[in-house]
């Protein structure tokens, strides 16, 4: 069965953040706008910067016109990726 990380994501900020949340979603806020998929793009970037994971790795599965994403990580556990971005923060 595959696992996904939930996130929320907030387009158009001031600087890239990240929150790890008590229930293990990620609150995660991007300099990119919502538009033409430049917030989602930025997203996987991210998200490769904080892990060290190849952004091919990555795919949105939810939530692509939404705040609210699930993303895959192909070979990698939600609690790893939580674990990665831990260890680099």
């Amino acid at each position: 069965m595959a696992q996904f990380i939930e996130i929320y994501l907030k387009p158009n900020s001031a600087k890239d953040e990240i929150k790890i949340c008590d229930d293990g979603t990620l609150e995660i806020r991007v300099v990119a706008r919502p538009i033409e998929n430049a917030a989602n793009n930025h997203l996987i970037k991210y998200l490769s910067k904080l892990t060290g994971i190849a952004k091919s790795k990555f795919t949105i599965s939810g939530g692509e016109h939404s705040r609210n994403k699930r993303i895959f990580c192909e070979n990698y556990t939600p609690e790893e990726i939580i674990s990665l971005i831990r260890d680099k923060s």
